[in-house]
């Protein structure tokens, strides 16, 4: 896949969550509530703030991660993860996958799911 270790984690992350890429490389250590399973994002695409559920597999992907001295849970910037990304699907042999397909997949998810 990727040499990078943070792009898996992100991508499952993302599919987990439906938040958008801005949204999950922004996201902060604070900003987490593993007692209310809960990723409290401060600045959405629309300039609100909302609460994103985390589901158990999530929370055990964040368990996992080591903890940047920055604070953000992804430290990735958006040039490393556009470059992973393309690297990753050269690697898989995956022609026009965008970041963002990402998002779609998991509001997919969550409509199967009821």
């Amino acid at each position: 896949m990727s040499r990078n270790i943070w792009l898996k984690p992100f991508i499952v992350f993302s599919v987990e969550t439906a938040m958008r890429r801005g949204e999950v490389l922004a996201l902060n250590w604070s900003e987490i509530n593993r007692t209310k399973s809960i990723a409290q994002i401060t600045m959405s695409k629309n300039g609100r703030a909302r609460e994103v559920p985390l589901s158990s597999r999530a929370l055990t992907l964040l368990s996992d991660l080591p903890q940047s001295l920055e604070g953000q849970v992804f430290p990735l910037s958006i040039n490393a993860l556009r470059s992973t990304w393309r690297v990753a699907c050269k690697r898989a042999e995956i022609d026009g996958l965008r970041v963002h397909d990402l998002r779609h997949e998991a509001t997919s998810r969550l409509f199967e799911r009821g």
